[in-house]
């Protein structure tokens, strides 16, 4: 769970304009996949084994690709490990099993809006970057606060993305480090999944950090 002693809030105004690692393209790309059965079965049999996963207790234990990290999930849930890229360390997606996404296309052209109707999905991604922080989120903020998590200190925001027209967005990140960033996004609808903000904490607090 949160160190809620760690909690503190935050209320400042978000001016940066542009995101590094666009949440909306993230869940865009669990819809994708969970749309299309062909490139899910491509995922699991290229990277199966480019993770760490073992089940116990109707929990599965899921390890990052490079071992830096490991956190628990429901065990029916499905874990694909799509291809890590030089600016990324690696992703991780995690999807409930009654996940439903609708992709609606944007008639200006650009990221396809989202619409979340049922399930949840958990994207992971690590970041290296030197200098200035990744941007703030862009959308609707709902919350922001400070937290720290696997023994990292980090930032916890609750918010609408701008390509979401359907659900919301809880996004933890955590950095480690002078350059690396560990971005933890949780999509649900609160509307059909209630308890996704428990679930969601439930999950990051048994992150396991190799120190």
């Amino acid at each position: 769970m949160f160190d809620n002693n760690n909690l503190a809030p935050n209320t400042e105004k978000y001016h940066r304009t542009s995101i590094l690692i666009g949440a909306g393209i993230i869940i865009v790309l669990a819809a994708l996949l969970f749309a299309s059965p062909a490139l899910r079965q491509t995922f699991k049999k290229i990277f199966s084994e480019r993770g760490t996963e073992t089940s116990t207790d109707n929990r599965r234990r899921v390890e990052a690709v490079d071992g830096s990290f490991a956190l628990v999930v429901p065990d029916t849930w499905t874990v694909l490990y799509p291809e890590t890229s030089k600016l990324q360390g690696g992703i991780i997606i995690v999807e409930s099993p009654d996940l439903k996404i609708e992709i609606e296309p944007n008639e200006k052209g650009g990221t396809p809006f989202v619409r979340h109707k049922t399930g949840a999905v958990l994207t992971i991604t690590s970041l290296r970057q030197t200098g200035a922080s990744p941007a703030e989120p862009k959308g609707e903020m709902k919350n922001k606060t400070q937290t720290i998590v696997g023994g990292l200190q980090g930032t916890f925001y609750e918010y609408r993305p701008i390509q979401t027209k359907e659900g919301e967005l809880l996004e933890v990140r955590l950095k480690r480090g002078d350059d690396l960033y560990y971005f933890f996004r949780f999509a649900f609808n609160p509307e059909t999944f209630p308890q996704g903000k428990q679930t969601f904490e439930e999950i990051l607090g048994s992150l396991k950090i190799k120190r």
